[in-house]
């Protein structure tokens, strides 16, 4: 195991652009993975000499293919292969400059020249691996497939297909039914559903799939045992790479957010252009498990109005009507995916961590984070902010002091993930 003497630490074993190593010119880098955003992306800070440096030499127009790999002092690499995005800022100052240029995958690249023009006639996931697959990359599925679906991808672009069929996909955990009583036009929505599709920092910048209740459940890795605590020298890497540095909590719980957007009650007005019929879809998330008991009792009606023409047998092949919710899933999807994404994120949190490459987005971290002492007060851990969050976003950062960190944005549910570590 690598060990540079200190656990921010790290050494830059390459940095290229257009085939030129540049670690003698760096100052900074830093790169994203985000379960909401289709690509990793990235800025990088070089130094160079104003009109006879390595962008001039080299005629560098800031789209060339860019790539570094980095060992951590716990012997963990990050590697990335991609390519320069554009320039992002430019400093002159005593006959030197400095660069400032983003990056992301090559995928993102080969998705602006891609174009499907097809009926698409299959399940969520079969579709964004399909996509994957046309713009270059590799996916990994936790399993969820989904109902299949049709719609007509008209000169799309892969990831406008992705997102068509994780906004308007069902995954199996909803419903829409006819109400027990009430008016002729009263219907009832039921169940959750929302997928998400993003990539990750690897040695293939894999993309990753899975319905939002999977992503709850933990879908992927889970890394346990990350506490705060004073980092002791004598500690080996492989628990000193567990200390949480820094933390805080900005958004917990804001219902009022969630009201106007109808997380938690909404009506959905379906009009059927296929047989005239004026429908109401009322969802009610108190008969759920996505609302807390005190939420329960606030919201006590609908909050937002949704509409959308149905059109369920606008695909159908012959005479015959199409089978319920497969030409248009509005009814099944609309409110309930509304509903999912609107309260799988309820607490957001940031961490701050010594170098990890092994934590990805959309995994669960299992933190404890202990209770501050007053006089004769009893400790433990603090039962609100210790447990399980989902990670949102992972960033890595790497300064030319040669120290680096990683830094976490989490999110939880407004139904918490499982605290049980935290008792």
């Amino acid at each position: 195991m690598s060990n540079f003497g200190f656990p921010t630490q790290y050494r830059m074993k390459e940095l290229m652009i257009d085939g030129e190593d540049i670690s003698a010119l760096f100052a900074n880098l830093e790169i994203f993975e985000n379960i909401f955003i289709p690509a990793v992306s990235g800025s990088v800070t070089f130094l160079d000499l104003d009109g006879a440096g390595f962008v001039e030499e080299y005629e560098i127009e800031f789209n060339e293919p860019f790539s570094f790999s980095i060992e951590a002092g716990t012997g963990d690499e990050i590697k990335f292969d991609g390519v320069l995005n554009g320039l992002n800022n430019e400093v002159t100052q005593n006959g030197k400059k400095l660069y400032t240029v983003d990056f992301t995958t090559i995928e993102m690249r080969i998705n602006e020249k891609t174009f499907v023009s097809e009926k698409i006639e299959s399940s969520p996931d079969q579709i964004a691996s399909d996509m994957i697959e046309k713009i270059g990359g590799t996916m990994n599925s936790s399993g969820a497939q989904g109902e299949p679906m049709i719609f007509n991808a008209s000169r799309w672009k892969p990831f406008k297909v992705i997102n068509y069929a994780l906004q308007n996909g069902c995954s199996g955990n909803s419903s829409a039914t006819k109400k027990e009583d009430g008016k002729p036009t009263d219907e009832k929505a039921d169940g959750t559903t929302g997928f998400l599709c993003w990539q990750t920092i690897s040695d293939n910048n894999q993309y990753r799939f899975c319905s939002v209740d999977e992503l709850l459940d933990g879908a992927f890795d889970t890394h346990e045992d990350y506490q705060v605590q004073l980092m002791n020298r004598s500690q080996p890497m492989d628990e000193v790479k567990k200390c949480i540095i820094d933390y805080d909590f900005n958004e917990m719980g804001d219902i009022q957010t969630k009201m106007k957007s109808g997380a938690f009650h909404s009506l959905n007005i379906s009009f059927d252009m296929d047989t005239g019929e004026y429908k109401e879809y009322i969802y009610d998330g108190r008969e759920g498990d996505t609302m807390t008991e005190k939420q329960k009792d606030i919201v006590d009606s609908f909050t937002r109005i949704l509409f959308k023409p149905f059109q369920n047998d606008k695909f159908a092949k012959d005479c015959k009507a199409a089978d319920p919710d497969t030409g248009d899933q509005s009814r099944k999807s609309l409110a309930q995916n509304n509903a999912r994404q609107n309260t799988f994120n309820d607490q957001t949190g940031h961490l701050t961590l010594y170098p990890n490459y092994q934590i990805k987005a959309g995994d669960v971290i299992d933190i404890k984070i202990n209770k501050i002492k007053s006089g004769d007060g009893e400790g433990g851990h603090n039962q609100k902010h210790s447990g399980k969050y989902v990670i949102k976003q992972v960033a890595h950062f790497f300064q030319a002091d040669n120290k680096s960190y990683t830094r976490l944005t989490t999110l939880r549910a407004t139904q918490e993930v499982d605290r049980s570590s935290a008792q």
